[in-house]
């Protein structure tokens, strides 16, 4: 995987990849509960109720940690390997004081809907069902129906 990052331009996950191997080698042994989930394929993350709201966990952690540290990662501290070690170490605290108090100001998102469990999607999705039934009943032809006696192209 690294020469791929490398390849694409993604140094700083190539610079977090070491750390984020070790702690998923460790798992099995920190949290083995954790480890059979994800070997039982429960590794998506749903940020919002509702249905194709599933994320990798990778993906909810850097929005995450990205936003909750208002930062692009290691871009303006020092690439240092020990200060990004202590920076990888005090961002999970860090996001853990964000979520709660975003859940004491009542701003958390539980409650979202995907835009595809909205009144208007269904709509927008149930007029395109009538037109395309529509079209089928009142413009085609039933090419098994018995009553045509002529060749058809269908």
């Amino acid at each position: 995987m690294l020469p791929y990052l490398v390849a694409a331009g993604h140094y700083k996950y190539v610079s977090c990849l070491p750390h984020y191997l070790e702690a998923m080698r460790s798992l099995p042994t920190l949290a083995p509960n954790i480890h059979r989930e994800f070997k039982d394929g429960k590794f998506t993350v749903r940020q919002t109720e509702g249905h194709f709201n599933g994320v990798w966990t990778d993906m909810a952690l850097e929005k995450t940690y990205n936003h909750d540290a208002k930062t692009k990662l290691f871009t303006g501290i020092s690439q240092q390997p020990a200060a990004m070690e202590k920076y990888l170490q005090a961002l999970p605290v860090l996001t853990a004081v964000s979520e709660q108090t975003k859940a004491m100001a009542h701003l958390d998102m539980d409650e979202t809907k995907h835009h595809e469990d909205s009144n208007s999607q269904g709509t927008k999705e149930a007029e395109s069902v009538r037109k395309i039934t529509d079209v089928i009943n009142n413009q085609m032809i039933n090419p098994f129906t018995c009553e045509e006696q002529e060749l058809m192209n269908i």
